[in-house]
């Protein structure tokens, strides 16, 4: 994994937190071990491009709510990995 820092505070999480999804079986985490009854979707958008683009303008990633690590997954009929 890589050891790039997030910008995000965990502070800023707590009073405006992602959606939160709970998960039918804990699983561990790869980023920092912990075992995760819940993940987080955030949304993310699209801010640039210097052509035109066919890609979707916004889509979501789940990450481990512990350290904030990319896990791979579905949410509903979309895939992320």
């Amino acid at each position: 994994m890589s050891d790039v820092k997030n910008d995000i505070s965990q502070s800023e999480y707590k009073w405006n937190p992602p959606a939160e999804y709970k998960l039918e079986f804990p699983v561990r985490c790869s980023g920092c071990s912990k075992e995760l009854t819940t993940l987080w979707a955030i949304r993310m958008y699209r801010v640039k491009v210097r052509f035109t683009s066919t890609l979707p303008r916004s889509g979501r990633i789940l990450v481990c709510p512990h350290c904030k690590t990319v896990i791979l997954g579905e949410l509903g009929a979309v895939s992320f990995g």
